[in-house]
């Protein structure tokens, strides 16, 4: 499975978290940074995508749809 979240730890100077991805396969999992920021409120867990219809949020949500199209990839590849 993939999931996209906020690490709500490693909040920076303008009160934004980083986004991570995980990936689980078989029970084993593997994380690694998007290299993206968003505000914890502007979050949607439930979606897991930035909540609202500024650019910003749609450049991260339209990253995180791309990053999920390529790893869907590579696993059908392989």
């Amino acid at each position: 499975s993939l999931l996209a979240y906020p690490r709500g730890n490693d909040i920076t100077k303008n009160g934004e978290v980083p986004l991570y991805m995980r990936i689980t396969v078989d029970g084993k999992r593997a994380e690694f940074s998007l290299k993206q920021h968003v505000k914890i409120d502007n979050w949607d867990s439930r979606a897991g995508k930035v909540k609202g219809n500024t650019e910003v949020a749609r450049d991260i949500n339209r990253y995180i749809t791309e990053v999920k199209g390529r790893l869907y990839q590579i696993q059908k590849d392989l």
